[in-house]
């Protein structure tokens, strides 16, 4: 998700006065480091990753190699987003374009100093639940995507989601195939003998 960061005050002249950020990551797994993701005309992602020692540059298929090695199949079986004052909505994608959760904020109605109902304030998120849960690969390509109202600036703020997952109880992808089979284990026979 997008951790952190500004929105700054639209333009006079701005009749949608929103600002967007959009972050590609992957559904589980070890955090990157520091990423910017852009796009370029044939639609091949750069990743530029900063470290303490500059900057290291891959490109999305050598990334998706070193995933590939720890890939599984998880449960997705809810998700709810994650917004700050000035949020209109945060919303995950499959890498297809596809919806795949939008969380939509409740702004607090009440008076003043009314605890949990603050005038202005997000009192509660949206949420998706998933029954049968949604089977999908730890390393598939998600897209979260937060609109916050930009009509002023707001600092700090964050557009993420919490998906709740579970390991896969056997190891069958999304169209019913077995993926990873085991070798039968090979039965030992003992053959007991007495002597008399």
């Amino acid at each position: 998700g997008n951790i952190e960061y500004d929105v700054p005050k639209c333009k006079e002249d701005d009749e949608e006065c929103v600002h967007v950020l959009e972050t590609i990551q992957s559904l589980h797994g070890p955090a990157a480091p520091a990423t910017k993701v852009t796009t370029t005309s044939s639609e091949t992602a750069i990743i530029e990753r900063t470290t303490t020692d500059g900057v290291l540059v891959a490109t999305k298929q050598n990334e998706e190699q070193e995933e590939e090695a720890t890939a599984h199949y998880v449960d997705v079986v809810y998700a709810v987003g994650h917004l700050h004052r000035g949020g209109i909505s945060t919303t995950l994608y499959f890498a297809n374009g596809t919806t795949l959760c939008e969380s939509l904020p409740t702004y607090g109605t009440g008076e003043v100093g009314e605890i949990g109902n603050e005038p202005g304030y997000i009192n509660s998120m949206s949420a998706c639940t998933f029954d049968p849960p949604l089977r999908m690969k730890s390393t598939e390509r998600i897209r979260v995507v937060g609109v916050y109202d930009a009509s002023e600036a707001h600092t700090g703020v964050m557009s993420l989601f919490y998906v709740a997952i579970a390991d896969a109880d056997d190891d069958v992808d999304v169209d019913g195939d077995v993926v990873f089979e085991e070798e039968e284990e090979e039965e030992e026979h003992v053959v007991n003998e007495s002597h008399q």
